[in-house]
């Protein structure tokens, strides 16, 4: 069954499926006691069930998220939204207990140029207001269609067209209906909406396809969970946020945390083995991240251990370095073979693969120290090291020939050095 011209707050119950995030009603009772501001009970019901959900937040058409925003003016009437990005709307003062109070249009340039639209106090510059031709009600049903059409047709593509209840196009030309309504089909469970311009043909169909933005799901989960404390609601939202993220987002540290939420929900609710699932996935997640960062951070160590070996630093050298063995202890690095490898490559980054970066004998003399912890690491397990233990005495040999050589030559450079004539 078709249900014509349905109250906008039903349309929006139905939109979000029950699901309410608006203005803290404390902000409402404040502007009651301060201001002696009164809202109609239409406008501020949407504000507390609905006020920052997607509806209301348009750039052009809106109603101010908080009544500290609203401004009462000094023809004693309430600025409290937007009708586009030219049209301010207001209701008077005198009318708030109205059901479906009267609407007053005034320009953008009400308010003072020198002041934002939405700060706190917004002040007047001074203009006329006019009757905007609508009321309350008719202003929150274009909100809606305006804010959460998804999809349009247009009469003409009637012909063919089974997209559209064939008994909405029968009440598009109807007399009796506002130039903009909505309609919820309760067998389908769809809400449809029609615009028409004032005497003319109807226009247009829209259709309000029923799926709440990422954000807003995100938004009603803090509430439900952090807020309320609400866990049965929270794990419910909980379902629909993890299937976007998985879609979308794989592996990221917000799909990581937004399991461990629904975990922690299933926790509250005794529901044991869905709630191991969730922990299970972010711990996956979790790992692999934790890894990826121990390796970046490992070779940044290495790497701030090989500049301070450059610059002969010893003391920073090895703080690095001992931080990156840490690291590769954390992670499960630590065999035996690792570590002969490390300390082979510690002894490489002092003084080169060809000992050719240092001639430096305390340089050269920590270096051949490294290459016999190497040797030694590798010995407790000779079969596994055997070729790693090869390379590290060839390195070994090599570097001992070295510093020979160095020796023998500063030796006879010091000899000349003592014959040559004064």
């Amino acid at each position: 069954m078709l249900h014509v011209d349905i109250e906008p707050l039903k349309a929006l119950q139905i939109y979000y499926g029950g699901e309410r995030l608006g203005v803290w009603r404390g902000d409402i009772i404040s502007a009651e006691k301060k201001r002696k501001l009164f809202l109609p009970p239409m406008l501020q019901e949407f504000l507390l069930g609905y006020g920052r959900l997607a509806v209301n937040t348009n750039a052009n058409s809106y109603c101010f998220p908080n009544p500290g925003l609203m401004n009462i003016t000094d023809e004693d009437l309430v600025i409290f939204g937007c009708w586009d990005s030219y049209m301010l709307l207001a209701f008077r003062r005198i009318d708030f207990a109205e059901a479906n109070p009267e609407l007053f249009y005034a320009n953008c340039q009400y308010y003072d140029d020198s002041e934002a639209m939405d700060d706190e106090c917004p002040r007047p510059a001074g203009s006329d207001f006019v009757p905007a031709q609508m009321r309350l009600r008719d202003f929150l049903v274009q909100l809606v269609i305006g804010n959460l059409r998804k999809a349009i047709y247009l009469v003409g593509s009637r012909e063919g067209n089974t997209d559209v209840p064939p008994e909405l196009w029968l009440l598009l030309a109807a007399d009796n209906l506002p130039p903009c309504f909505i309609c919820w089909d309760d067998e389908s469970d769809e809400l449809w909406a029609v615009s028409r311009l004032p005497d003319q043909p109807p226009q247009r169909v829209y259709n309000l396809t029923r799926r709440m933005q990422h954000w807003e799901l995100k938004e009603c989960f803090k509430q439900a969970f952090f807020q309320k404390q609400d866990f049965t609601h929270a794990l419910k939202l909980a379902r629909p946020l993890l299937e976007n993220l998985e879609h979308v987002q794989r592996d990221t540290l917000e799909l990581a945390d937004m399991y461990k939420l629904a975990g922690r929900c299933c926790e509250e609710l005794h529901k044991w083995d869905e709630g191991e699932r969730f922990y299970q996935k972010a711990e996956v997640i979790l790992q692999k991240k934790l890894e990826e960062m121990l390796d970046i951070t490992k070779i940044f160590y290495q790497s701030l251990g090989n500049f301070y070996a450059a610059q002969k630093n010893e003391p920073k050298s090895q703080q690095a370095y001992g931080k990156m063995n840490k690291i590769c202890e954390f992670v499960g690095l630590d065999g035996v073979r690792s570590r002969g490898i490390r300390l082979v490559q510690q002894a490489i980054n002092l003084v080169g693969k060809d000992n050719s970066l240092c001639d430096d004998l305390p340089a050269l003399s920590e270096a051949l120290e490294l290459y016999n912890q190497a040797l030694s690491v590798y010995q407790q397990e000779p079969k596994e090291c055997k070729y790693d233990i090869a390379r590290c005495q060839h390195l070994r040999g090599d570097l001992r020939k070295h510093i020979k050589q160095l020796v023998r030559q500063k030796t006879e450079d010091n000899g000349n050095t003592q014959q040559s004539p004064g």
